[in-house]
């Protein structure tokens, strides 16, 4: 968040110069996206992220795929938008695999476009104003980021299967139990030999 005005104002307009977009425009998009962010208090005025606040890396990855399009052709088979767990990231991924898929390229400016109105908007202005962190090796970065996407993922299924695998106590049925056992297992595996090798 900016505590100087001054600074602040400089910031929004040279970002609306660089985004090509009317600096009342992207005021209202940033407002909105500065809302969702975990810690906003309603009561507080509202403010934007500063490009020194640290990236997510589910944002980082976005962030990275709305500067480089090889980097949209490359995640297109290995993540889902759903992998993003959030509704507006997973939006903004699904218009960019949409747009690659067309040969379209990917701005940020027609996705701010065509979100208009949404805080899917305000995150995308969001995030070209920010800045990754300090890093020479970028496709380490990206590298790091689909870990955490796959490690996710996996929690995810585990925390499914236990679930399931209850349920399927609960009625006796011992088919699907094997089965959901049996997955349950080979996730499990799968991580101890990532951590080995």
């Amino acid at each position: 968040k900016f505590n100087n005005a001054v600074v602040k104002s400089t910031y929004i307009k040279k970002l609306s110069e660089d985004l090509d977009v009317d600096e009342n425009s992207l005021l209202v998009e940033l407002k909105k996206a500065a809302k969702n962010e975990p810690g906003y208090n309603k009561y507080s005025k509202p403010g934007i992220n500063s490009p020194s606040t640290p990236l997510s890396w589910k944002r980082m990855i976005v962030k990275f795929m709305l500067q480089e399009q090889d980097l949209i052709a490359r995640l297109s088979g290995k993540v889902k938008p759903i992998d993003f767990q959030d509704d507006n990231l997973s939006r903004i991924v699904s218009a960019m695999f949409d747009l690659f898929a067309q040969d379209k390229k990917v701005e940020a400016k027609g996705l701010i476009n065509f979100f208009s109105g949404t805080e899917a908007a305000g995150i995308v202005c969001e995030l070209t104003a920010s800045e990754c962190p300090e890093s020479t090796d970028r496709d380490k970065l990206i590298r790091d980021c689909l870990k955490r996407i796959e490690d996710s993922n996996r929690k995810r299924r585990q925390e499914e299967l236990q679930s399931e695998i209850k349920a399927a106590q609960e009625v006796k049925d011992e088919t699907r139990l094997a089965g959901l056992l049996r997955e349950f297992q080979t996730l499990s595996r799968s991580v101890k030999l990532k951590r080995s090798s």
